[in-house]
């Protein structure tokens, strides 16, 4: 055993020991004193902790619609009694519908406003189950008005330019004549601030609205300068001047401060220009947008979205409707795909903004949307719960939630979870807020460096409004506190109204009981104080505990407390993993029995299997190891169901390998006693079960 080995053997973490009793044991419990701040920061709190049962909801691939993320549609800012075409097919995936609208439309005279346009629009998306998203713009290209920008705006002494504007998403554009704002006019500043504070006054704070773009500077709005003859200048930023801009956005910006409105603004310049003040604004919890995905005479690959990663929102927008890309030969669904992980991007377009093409791209590309829908945003999936049977009808009762996120971003939004006890009848009984519960800490799983992507979640659990009965536990995440049903939904089946059964106390086994959640552990040596020995067991799957660089094996002791009945132990480990290894248990910390054994592991997911017997202690013995990565790994070790049937097969067996649902089988047994290992890097028992079962068939070693 080397140094090397050691600094390898550092990955072996989270060994979260679970441990259950047979359907005979003693199934008595006693309050032990834990320390659970490293999951959910909570505080000490005294909880059995070895009564929590672990259970593993079922996953679902339905196709998710969610606020703060996913799919829009475009629709004509010029017609306020129908905003948005029919396009059934496409509003099948859209979670937000979106409008521009011009300034001088919204307030033809000053502070008398017209919100109708935009009311309808909600009241349309509200009918189609969406959100509703807008910008209000002072230059428009596509408009053949003179004045986008209110007249009286110019009439207060605000100073303009009358300029030719050329629309540049069509081929031989033809100018057409506008007024044009002094971006940096005191007037202008001070007319659009009003205007900002009646816009915050009517819609800030709205739950139909999913965002607004800040389009007060440059064409379109987009703070650039392409199409307007008067400012354009042929260089990266295009005329534009970064601190004027800055002043533009600021009003809206101040408007909506108190507000929980999310803002955006658009990036379509070249070469970085202008990014410290996009940067800016991005510190400010301003979203970023790119209007260029896809152009035909550039990269338009979205690239600037990835500013805002972890930051705030951000959203995709073609350059030209989606027919006239594909004339052009410009769109690229492979590339349109890919930037999910190159932008981080949480909105994406169904079709273009210069014509409501949604249907057309939706019967051309369904295959490329339903793909890419769970993977845009978050995706949060529920993957295991620990509670304890009392389901928080006590004192000091936890629940503890491991969540993935399948999608490309964090929740930038905020959102509350919350357990429910459900009746009989299917009815809501009570409910708990879990305000331990921090959903933004659930981050991608693409950005989970450990073999296991998942987040654990901890808070507090206690219902105090309900009559004694018989319940299931239902987990959701709500938008607001107001509502009276989780308006988020999450990726696992076995819901109602958006709540998701977490338990039910008719399918739990005592199996799942879990022993050793939080149960002490010492280890020989500990590399630094940030790897204690304690990550062990302390459920939260980030943690690890990782040895010294030394010349000597490593040993783990685990206290289960009190004795009780195992059969089974689950090893996880990352990319690096223990090649050679024992397992052993003890009922006085004296005597031990080794159960297992190998010189063999091939890393992945270790299911150790043995006859059942009586243990307070477990320990394992590890001795050489194999490098496969820098990542850190994991070990679990439980009853669960012993898949070799507590000594079913003839001869007794080593160990098995499984790998893609092949299995390989030892026949030669260990000491006599039947054990047996499973290495695999699927969760699929299903698959594993029948694996094994079909090479034993084979075989003739099994009964």
């Amino acid at each position: 055993m080397t140094g090397r080995f050691l600094k390898l053997i550092a990955g072996i973490m989270v060994l979260s020991l679970i441990a259950g009793c047979s359907k005979s044991a003693n199934n008595s419990k006693g309050n032990v004193e834990i320390q659970i701040n490293t999951v959910g920061g909570l505080n000490t709190a005294a909880v059995d902790a070895t009564s929590l049962i672990k259970t593993a909801p079922s996953v679902s691939t339905e196709i998710l619609k969610n606020p703060g993320k996913g799919w829009f549609i475009y629709g004509d800012g010029e017609n306020n009694l129908t905003p948005f075409s029919s396009q059934p097919l496409a509003w099948q995936y859209a979670s937000v519908g979106y409008c521009r609208y011009d300034w001088a439309v919204l307030e033809p005279e000053e502070g008398k406003y017209d919100w109708s346009y935009i009311d309808s629009a909600i009241e349309f998306c509200r009918n189609n189950g969406a959100k509703f998203a807008f910008g209000v713009m002072s230059i428009n290209p596509t408009s053949k008005n003179e004045y986008i920008t209110p007249k009286w705006v110019f009439d207060a002494g605000a100073k303009c330019y009358r300029s030719n504007i050329y629309n540049s998403l069509v081929d031989s554009p033809e100018a057409s004549v506008q007024y044009v704002p002094e971006f940096s006019d005191n007037i202008y500043i001070e007319k659009l601030q009003n205007f900002a504070n009646a816009l915050a006054k009517r819609y800030g704070n709205n739950p139909d609205i999913e965002f607004i773009d800040i389009r007060c500077y440059g064409s379109w709005g987009e703070n650039n300068m392409y199409d307007v003859e008067t400012y354009y200048k042929n260089r990266p930023d295009t005329g534009v001047d970064g601190e004027t801009m800055w002043r533009c956005w600021e009003t809206y910006i101040n408007a909506f401060k108190d507000t929980d409105t999310q803002l955006m603004v658009a990036y379509s310049l070249g070469d970085n220009a202008c990014k410290d003040i996009f940067e800016r604004a991005i510190d400010a919890g301003v979203g970023l947008r790119n209007d260029g995905l896809l152009h035909w005479t550039s990269s338009g690959t979205g690239a600037s979205n990835i500013w805002a990663d972890g930051k705030t929102p951000s959203v995709l927008e073609l350059a030209a409707s989606y027919g006239y890309i594909k004339n052009k030969g410009s769109w690229d669904a492979g590339l349109f795909e890919e930037t999910i992980t190159t932008t981080r991007t949480s909105y994406y377009p169904l079709g273009g903004a210069s014509n409501n093409d949604a249907t057309k791209f939706v019967t051309e590309n369904k295959e490329l949307i339903e793909a890419m829908s769970n993977r845009i945003g978050y995706h949060f999936t529920l993957n295991e719960v620990m509670v304890s049977p009392k389901l928080g009808q006590g004192d000091n009762d936890v629940l503890i939630m491991r969540w993935t996120n399948g999608g490309n971003a964090p929740a930038y939004k905020k959102l509350y979870a919350a357990a429910a006890l459900v009746d009989e009848k299917g009815k809501i009984a009570d409910i708990c807020w879990l305000d331990g519960v921090d959903m933004s800490k659930v981050t991608p799983s693409m950005d989970n460096k450990t073999e296991y992507k998942s987040v654990t979640l901890a808070s507090p659990l206690k219902f105090s409004k309900h009559n004694e009965g018989k319940y299931k536990l239902a987990i959701g995440l709500f938008t607001s506190k107001d509502l009276k049903n989780p308006d988020v939904k999450i990726g696992n089946k076995e819901q109602t109204d958006n709540w998701y059964t977490a338990y039910s106390p008719d399918g739990i086994a005592l199996e799942n009981v879990n022993y050793a959640a939080f149960a002490s552990v010492t280890a020989s040596s500990v590399f630094s104080d940030k790897f204690s020995a304690q990550s062990i067991t302390d459920m939260d799957y980030t943690s690890a505990w990782s040895s010294a660089v030394t010349n000597e094996p490593q040993t783990v002791n685990i206290d289960l407390g009190k004795e009780r009945e195992l059969s089974t132990v689950e090893l996880y480990w990352g990319q690096n993993y223990a090649k050679q290894y024992r397992v052993l248990l003890s009922s006085d910390n004296e005597n031990f029995k080794e159960v297992y054994a190998t010189s063999t592991s091939y890393g992945g997911k270790d299911y150790i299997g043995f006859e059942m017997q009586k243990a307070r202690y477990i320990r394992l013995i590890l001795e050489s190891a194999d490098q496969s990565g820098d990542e850190s790994a994991g070990f679990e070790a439980k009853q669960g169901v012993n898949i070799l049937r507590n000594g079913d097969f003839e001869n007794g067996l080593n160990s098995w390998t499984m790998s893609d649902c092949t299995a390989e089988i030892s026949s030669d047994a260990h000491g006599g006693t039947s054990s047996a290992r499973v290495a695999a890097r699927t969760s699929d028992l299903g698959c594993l079960k029948q694996s094994i079962a079909a090479r034993l068939n084979q075989t003739g070693t099994g009964k």
